[in-house]
């Protein structure tokens, strides 16, 4: 052992719950495997800012959908404890008061019950990669790992299921806002702007896709997540 190494700190110690995630993954999931068959976490996460490298955590939600129904019952909702934070003027819709940021969770209580809830799911999410980048480097800062799951998007499944593979420039990104969404696909946008309500709202329009996705011949996870 060289004199350097003999004086390193020990590595820290992993949380049981973080072993057992990761341990989870020691066989991914088939890519054959049916749609019907898949566990999906559908989440949305509300935050301080727009910038996920810098902004923080304020909520998290999530809902399973499996064999085409969404349940209700398998839920997360969750307020992280964030008492001081200045929320940027742009992000200031999701109702949370003083009090309720007072009163929640540690990051570190959040991730726990993330995790473990998640395990090898099929995460979605509207514009997955602001709300995935949040949880990965909450993750990273915490634990030093990166979330393992396969994810969806259901603003780019909308898009590829209405426009085909062949995505260009021409289609306005603004048109598959969650809110046009709704429109188009007959959702009542209920309880919009909190991240349990906006986790329910892609949760219904997930199976709404699904079932499109169906019609059009995409049957497995392969064929979902290419």
């Amino acid at each position: 052992m060289t004199f350097w190494k003999k004086w390193l700190p020990p590595a820290k110690e992993l949380p049981l719950y973080v072993k057992e995630y990761r341990e989870s993954f020691t066989v991914s999931p088939p890519r054959n495997t049916p749609v019907d068959e898949l566990r999906f976490v559908v989440f949305d996460t509300e935050t301080s800012g727009l910038d996920p490298k810098q902004a923080r955590l304020l909520s998290l939600g999530a809902v399973v959908v499996q064999g085409g129904t969404l349940h209700v019952h398998q839920s997360l909702e969750m307020t992280a404890y964030a008492p001081q934070t200045k929320v940027h003027e742009h992000v200031a819709i999701h109702g949370l008061t003083q009090r309720e940021l007072q009163a929640g969770e540690s990051e570190a209580y959040i991730l726990e019950n993330w995790l473990a809830f998640i395990r090898r799911a099929v995460l979605v999410a509207h514009h997955a990669a602001f709300d995935m980048a949040v949880m990965n480097r909450l993750c990273k800062q915490h634990y030093g790992i990166k979330l393992k799951n396969q994810t969806l998007d259901t603003a780019y499944l909308a898009k590829r299921l209405e426009h085909g593979t062949q995505l260009n420039e021409y289609i306005r990104p603004e048109e598959y806002s969650l809110d046009l969404l709704c429109e188009r696909y007959d959702i009542r946008p209920d309880d919009r702007h909190t991240a349990a309500g906006d986790a329910f709202i892609t949760a219904k329009l997930l199976l709404k896709l699904l079932a499109k996705a169906r019609q059009s011949g995409i049957t497995t996870l392969g064929e979902l997540v290419r």
